[in-house]
């Protein structure tokens, strides 16, 4: 496989701005990667679209990247094309209804929807990752889901074909949706909210964005939250319960503020935090029989 070639064509094709051994730490919350063998970065579906058909054509492995929040990529890097979806990033008001680009911020589309009295969307204004993130795997906080707000989904297929699914075409449950099980892009989302009260909005944004601060390690690179909630208790009270806050391996650490954050003290690895998040597995299972399932994805790393 000729990467060079891959740049010289999406370079003569102009699909996007393209860097070869892009360092993937610049582009993930927990700062810890080694380099994509390239990167791009479309601006609009058909961009994408013939990226990922040409990459199908000539056997070229394919990643989706939005705003690298729960991503843990290996040291080595990744031997694939990253599709950088920053770029895609407009936002287009009609009434309450707003067509997004995978690339939007899902917190500043919340902030636009509160100064617009529209409902929905507040639960989202700390959750520091893009529309198109959230709308795969069913982002949510605070008793709230992107999937509530979700009335149609523009995806891309492995071979670029396109298509446009309703809500109920995607069967959503929790952090999970037909969306993910079947490697779909999701290239960009119409969501439908309701009329608020616009200071009741900003204030439930407030409480949330409070709540975060007091509750989670900002203040330290991390992946967000690192388990799903299983049945019963939360991922971090039984991590607490079990002892685990401050578990250290390297500078990857169980966060002692919230024990389902694994933080980058510094100069964490994958290898370091992926073993650390294995641990933590072993250990919950060992002492309470409960399988607790990633909620970060893992690019490269291998068992």
């Amino acid at each position: 496989m000729q990467w060079n070639d891959l740049i010289a064509w999406i370079d003569e094709e102009k699909l996007g701005a393209v860097r070869a051994n892009e360092p993937m730490a610049d582009h993930t919350s927990w700062r810890i990667g080694g380099p994509a063998k390239v990167m791009v970065w479309p601006e609009d579906t058909a961009a994408c679209s013939q990226l990922l058909g040409h990459c199908k054509t000539m056997g070229i492995p394919v990643a989706v990247l939005g705003y690298g929040t729960n991503l843990l990529v290996a040291d080595e890097g990744i031997d694939a094309l990253v599709i950088n979806t920053r770029e895609m990033n407009w936002i287009l008001w009609q009434d309450h209804q707003v067509r997004v680009g995978a690339g939007a911020s899902l917190a500043v589309l919340a902030g636009q929807a509160a100064r617009r009295g529209l409902q929905g969307l507040a639960f989202s204004i700390g959750i520091p990752g893009s529309v198109g993130g959230a709308v795969l795997m069913n982002a949510g906080a605070y008793n709230g889901m992107i999937s509530d707000v979700v009335s149609q989904v523009v995806v891309l297929d492995l071979n670029g074909g396109q298509h446009v699914l309703s809500k109920e075409d995607i069967h959503y449950g929790y952090r999970v949706s037909d969306l993910k099980k079947n490697h779909w892009f999701v290239a960009e989302a119409l969501l439908t909210l309701q009329p608020g009260d616009r200071k009741a909005l900003e204030k439930e944004m407030n409480d949330c964005l409070k709540a975060r601060k007091e509750k989670q390690p900002l203040e330290l690179p991390n992946g967000g939250s690192v388990f799903k909630n299983p049945a019963g208790e939360g991922a971090g009270r039984s991590i607490d319960r079990a002892g685990l806050k401050g578990l250290r391996i390297g500078d990857a650490q169980v966060s002692l503020k919230h024990a389902n954050f694994i933080v980058n003290l510094g100069h964490a690895t994958a290898k370091d935090t992926y073993t650390l998040i294995r641990t933590v597995q072993q250990r919950i299972h060992q002492q309470y029989g409960i399988f607790l399932e990633p909620e970060v994805v893992f690019w490269g790393l291998k068992e």
